[in-house]
């Protein structure tokens, strides 16, 4: 484990305690041709930074360290925002912001309702959001799940959607297909990733919607493990319709996501009814979620060599390239939100040794980069300890999840 300097740390903590009002936006300034939101709310960047609009799962991970750090009004409203969006449309658009509204996000509210809650233990809070919780899960049910009952991601965009989506891609990936009729496939897919947050990966093969993903359905289980918890909370018999649900969920993850050749959980490819060869840490979010029997999580633990580094955990294996595609969701990239499911889910097993040794490489490589460049950063290579990442877009400054994540990490360490 890296030694970490307790200076060093409050130095970091101290630029975070800094930087939250300037990532913070309020209603009574709404830009043009953004959805309005009712109530305060973080975003990821800097005002330096290109993303200033609210979005979905990027909230969740920002509201860990605002817990953490004592703004607690202003994460909890970054839950009522999530819940108006339900309202709203049904679902949590990726972003509040211009033309994202075609597909959502990993599914991260009913967690955000769950931290809000076992920190205020407010049923009145609860009794509000467990009816809007409803509506979402119900909207990857209807419109992201498999003949198999598992979950993948896709887009729910018109034919306008999808070509304007399409002209939009341009300039991050490579080999466009020329003819409309590929044009289309490509595109859809292209969206699905979009949703999946790993915008965008060799993960999918450029086939995302193809592929029942092992973060997503271990999310669902998460809904409906809380969902259950919720209703138990309030009185409401309908918690065993959840844990019947989240049982089903889980012998078919245990059927289909767990990968006995790899000893990992892998998304699985529908088109072709096979397991994903690569292992990815997406797979990390089966131990979030208590997915896997402690057999499993021992073998996933052995396993993390193969995505670890010295600093940190890599978002696939390395090794998978795509005629020189830089795609940012790749090796050696290290993002927070896989670091926090790491952490978090290997805690879950009492694998603490694990969980703290990913923990202090987060902790240390964040504080290496900050001492040169005051800035926290959207990802890091975890293989030199820097930003010298595989990119799409020119790499920015980011407070949102790595602030999030950072501050969590330390309190795992206990810094």
């Amino acid at each position: 484990m890296s030694s970490i300097s307790s200076d060093d740390v409050q130095h970091v903590r101290k630029y975070i305690r800094d930087t939250w009002a300037s990532v913070t936006r309020y209603p009574s300034h709404p830009h043009k041709d953004e959805i309005h939101l009712p109530k305060s709310f973080t975003v990821p960047d800097p005002p330096e930074g290109p993303f200033r609009s609210f979005f979905y799962w990027d909230t969740f991970y920002t509201s860990l360290g605002l817990w953490i750090d004592n703004h607690h009004e202003l994460a909890r409203n970054n839950a009522l925002d999530m819940l108006y969006l339900i309202e709203k449309y049904g679902f949590i658009p990726n972003t509040n912001g211009t033309g994202q509204h075609d597909f959502s996000q990993p599914p991260h509210a009913s967690l955000q309702v769950r931290m809000d809650y076992d920190h205020t233990h407010d049923k009145e809070f609860l009794r509000y959001a467990v009816p809007l919780l409803e509506q979402e899960y119900g909207f990857w049910l209807s419109y992201r799940s498999s003949a198999g009952g598992l979950a993948h991601y896709y887009h729910h965009g018109n034919p306008n959607d999808i070509r304007k989506s399409f002209e939009g891609y341009k300039h991050r990936l490579h080999n466009m297909p020329a003819d409309v009729p590929m044009e289309w496939s490509f595109t859809s897919h292209a969206m699905a990733e979009v949703e999946s947050g790993w915008d965008f990966t060799p993960r999918f093969s450029r086939r995302c919607g193809d592929f029942l993903a092992i973060d997503l359905n271990s999310l669902l289980y998460l809904y409906e493990q809380n969902a259950a918890y919720f209703c138990q909370e309030l009185g409401d018999a309908k918690a065993a319709k959840w844990l019947e649900r989240g049982a089903n969920r889980k012998k078919a993850m245990q059927e289909l996501l767990w990968n006995p050749q790899q000893q990992f959980y892998c998304d699985r490819d529908m088109l072709h009814r096979v397991p994903s060869p690569l292992r990815t840490a997406a797979g990390i979010y089966a131990l979030l979620a208590g997915v896997a029997t402690p057999e499993q999580a021992d073998a996933m633990r052995r396993q993390l060599p193969v995505l670890e580094r010295d600093h940190g955990l890599a978002t696939v294996e390395p090794g998978i390239d795509e005629a020189g595609q830089p795609y940012q969701w790749n090796y050696p990239n290290g993002w927070a939100p896989l670091q926090y499911a790491a952490i978090a889910g290997l805690t879950n097993y009492q694998l603490h040794d694990d969980a703290r040794r990913i923990a202090s490489k987060f902790v240390a490589t964040a504080i290496h980069v900050f001492k040169k460049t005051h800035r926290l950063w959207e990802k890091y290579n975890v293989t030199t300890g820097d930003i010298d990442v595989v990119n799409e877009y020119p790499h920015k400054p980011m407070m949102g999840w790595t602030a999030g994540v950072f501050l969590y990490a330390c309190k795992t360490l206990g810094l």
